[in-house]
């Protein structure tokens, strides 16, 4: 068995709250869609026509909100902070943040996957820190070698394989 470190479970445990605002929000839409709920704030159908789309003005991403304009390095922190307030007030919502009592178990751990090159771990995000209460299970391949990696996440709503 393999020890997780903190950092790893800290990278887990920010990727498995923003999974769980994500799982919510396909929930949400695959209930409106089904015409089980009026959660969407546009009309039913679809605009397949772009010069139906109405005219709309992109905010500048280096002008702040009080109208100054981004032009150092060292602005830019302050006006990133503002742009990701706006997407979360226009676009995808409050991240509802880590659970206080989740942990994680280890399920499965395969040392040769994909013909040695990684290493495949099935792990169960316990939400309240209990086996009998939520949870969900992540699969994770990573590099059997030290070093930076490229990364990607991919979401599955019909089980690993």
């Amino acid at each position: 068995m393999h020890a997780i470190s903190s950092d790893f479970v800290e990278c887990i445990a920010s990727l498995s709250s923003r999974l769980l605002t994500l799982s919510c929000c396909v929930a949400a839409f695959a209930a409106a869609a089904l015409g089980t709920s009026d959660l969407l704030a546009q009309p039913k159908g679809f605009n397949y026509d772009e010069a139906k789309v109405p005219k709309f003005d992109l905010p500048d991403p280096l002008q702040a909100n009080d109208g100054s304009r981004v032009a150092k390095a060292d602005q830019w922190p302050s006006r990133r902070a503002e742009l990701l307030k706006l997407f979360e007030q226009h676009v995808y919502g409050r991240s509802p943040g880590r659970p206080e009592k989740m942990s994680f178990r280890v399920v499965s751990t395969k040392d040769d996957a994909l013909d040695g090159s990684a290493v495949r771990q099935e792990i169960d995000i316990l939400l309240a820190g209990d086996p009998s209460g939520p949870q969900m299970r992540m699969l994770l391949y990573r590099p059997a070698r030290a070093g930076k990696h490229p990364a990607f996440l991919g979401l599955n709503f019909s089980g690993n394989h």
